[in-house]
């Protein structure tokens, strides 16, 4: 048997010394006399490696506890294998694996004031006690806490601030065998959220469409998007979607909205919530008919979806009304709280974009032409894709066309925020200078 000598995680680790017990049993049918056992090891250097051991009789055996010690140079790493023999009467080869933990960063996701630390074990040796520790500005709440067990796997730190951060934060991890001092760049945080009061960011269209903003039932406030005709439900052959205004990805997009249903219990009567990328269309969820829901849900409930999109590229969100020809009727579905995590809008794409966002290529530099209605001075910010403030400063307008160019670092996808762009319009972006 071997032992550690410390009580953390009973595994060899770097720099730690092992004990080991020999066990001996006579199987041979006849006295055995006292000889030596030897413990040896091409890597691993054992102190008092020759062990005197008794004479036994037949059938009889003994142990001798920590026979052997073995110290672990601090130079082996987490996996490396180590072979040990054991020569005395007879020949014995064992094995034991050097094992620490090794924890890195995995990714860093924000949402506004909450920071989502995804670390990650890829040791063979579970994290004891690690200490935790954030610096910034202004402080988190929880600027230190302790992880009493890191097995191997994902473990996520949830660090809150009390308002939206963004910028540097300094990152360290201590325990045994843990020293981790980094520093995070946490991006600028964006999302899309709309209460539902107004019709900003959305769109609707399709056969029999009756989407509207209704004051029949709301999650908060007075209204909720609705597809139905108030106080008599919606009608048969309906195949009618609300369209959310193009989004750019920034992070990890995470969809979600509060919703109240009444649907009959069969049918195909629905609503089917989409995920629309460049090429291709992915159905999110489906809230209707089909006997898996009960005839009347009372109360609203929160719907969340993860969006597999990439930084940088562009999507939307539709929401599917469906009904079918057989007359079997009811309320349908209202929707409240929209919102979508880690994203921009786009200019570009259904329904009016969101003023003063702006998606840029630079290939060489960057180039806008806008419209504005009279003389006026606008500010301007320039983000890349993580979010960070790379270009930032005073735009002089003159009534009638502009042509503005801006230099950035290097190439690669930006987003162009301009204060105040209500009183003009983008008529055309991008291109090389």
């Amino acid at each position: 048997k071997v032992f550690p000598s410390d009580t953390n995680d009973l595994k060899p680790n770097p720099g730690e010394t092992l004990y080991i017990d020999l066990g001996v049993y006579n199987l041979s049918g006849s006295l055995m006399s006292s000889h030596t056992c030897t413990l040896s090891s091409t890597v691993l250097p054992v102190i008092d490696s020759i062990v005197y051991v008794p004479e036994l009789q037949i059938d009889s055996d003994t142990i001798l506890n920590h026979a052997y010690r073995i110290v672990i140079p601090d130079s082996l790493a987490d996996g490396f294998i180590a072979s040990l023999h054991l020569k005395g009467l007879t020949t014995c080869d064992r094995c034991i694996t050097i094992s620490e933990p090794l924890i890195s960063i995995e990714r860093v996701v924000t949402y506004g004031d909450t920071v989502f630390v995804y670390l990650k074990n890829t040791g063979h040796a579970e994290g004891m006690n690690i200490e935790r520790l954030v610096y910034a500005s202004p402080s988190p709440l929880d600027s230190d806490t302790v992880f009493t067990e890191f097995p191997a796997g994902t473990l996520v730190d949830t660090v809150i601030f009390p308002e939206d951060f963004a910028g540097s934060m300094g990152y360290v991890l201590t325990g045994y065998l843990v020293d981790m001092d980094t520093t995070i760049q946490v991006p600028e945080y964006y999302e899309f959220f709309t209460l539902c009061e107004d019709d900003t960011g959305f769109m609707h269209t399709g056969a029999n469409d009756l989407w509207h903003l209704s004051s029949s039932r709301a999650y908060s406030g007075t209204l909720s998007w609705y597809c139905g005709i108030d106080g008599s439900g919606y009608i048969d052959s309906m195949d009618c979607s609300l369209n959310s205004v193009n989004l750019v990805s920034t992070g990890e997009p995470v969809l979600s909205f509060m919703y109240w249903y009444e649907f009959p219990n069969y049918g195909s009567d629905g609503l089917y919530v989409i995920l629309n990328k460049k090429a291709s269309s992915e159905t999110l969820d489906f809230i209707g008919s089909g006997g898996e829901l009960l005839n009347i849900q009372d109360g609203w409930l929160p719907a969340e979806y993860n969006l597999s999109v990439p930084i940088g590229d562009t999507f939307s969100i539709s929401f599917a009304f469906v009904s079918d020809t057989d007359g079997d009727r009811a309320e349908g579905v209202y929707l409240d709280n929209i919102r979508v995590r880690n994203v921009i809008s786009s200019t570009t794409g259904v329904g009016e974009p969101e003023p003063g966002i702006i998606t840029l290529k630079n290939i060489g530099g960057l180039e806008i032409n806008l419209v504005s209605d009279a003389d006026s001075r606008r500010e301007y910010r320039i983000y890349d894709v993580l979010g960070r403030t790379v270009k930032q400063g005073i735009l002089t307008l003159k009534k009638g066309n502009n042509r503005v160019s801006f230099n950035v670092p290097s190439m690669g996808l930006y987003f162009v925020r301009i204060n105040g762009i209500y009183h003009g319009r983008f008529i055309s972006f991008g291109g090389a200078r």
